[in-house]
């Protein structure tokens, strides 16, 4: 088996459009429609580090009007924005691995493995704030101490993801820049 087909540059360009409207017209909107609900507290999944005790709170100052859009958003908003960047690192993965001669080897198929990870973990912190959020008024510690583990594992996942494009992104370039062998 010589691997998945990898992203072709084309794919590059789509995720641009893809990507684009979030971080430009979507996040903003999302950002302050939480601050008109909850003026002063914190979006969870846009904070490194935050204890299940936190997640908790927030949950009590939302109040029911307040978990049921959080519901809602991470129901549908939260799984379209995973994958809008999910789709991004795919591309530039996909292509740094053809550009790099590494979709034929044995690591052919870990571009797809470390474009997904952050995907997956970010769906596991998704659902596991859904049923923290849901199960009000008699919700589970150790589930909201699972949704905000998994939240920091997700930003770890990644920052590691962009620290390899960056580094093969350096190799790549660096291997253009060399003098041809002769």
């Amino acid at each position: 088996m010589d691997g998945l087909k990898t992203p072709r540059p084309w794919h590059l360009a789509a995720a641009a459009l893809v990507f684009a409207p979030f971080p430009a017209w979507v996040l903003p909107g999302k950002t302050h429609e939480a601050a008109e609900l909850s003026p002063g507290i914190d979006i969870p999944d846009l904070t490194f580090w935050y204890s299940g005790e936190h997640l908790l709170s927030i949950f009590e100052a939302l109040g029911p009007e307040g978990r049921a859009r959080y519901i809602h958003d991470h129901l549908v908003f939260d799984v379209l924005w995973p994958l809008a960047y999910t789709y991004v690192f795919f591309a530039i993965l996909g292509n740094l691995w053809r550009a790099l001669g590494w979709h034929r080897g044995a690591w052919r198929n870990a571009w797809l493995w470390l474009a997904l990870t952050p995907f997956a973990l970010d769906m596991v912190e998704n659902l596991s704030g859904v049923a923290v959020a849901s199960a009000w008024p008699d919700p589970s510690p150790t589930l909201a101490s699972i949704s905000a583990s998994f939240t920091t594992i997700k930003w770890c996942s990644v920052g590691g993801v962009m620290l390899v494009i960056l580094g093969a992104t350096g190799l790549w370039l660096a291997r253009r820049r060399a003098p041809a062998k002769p």
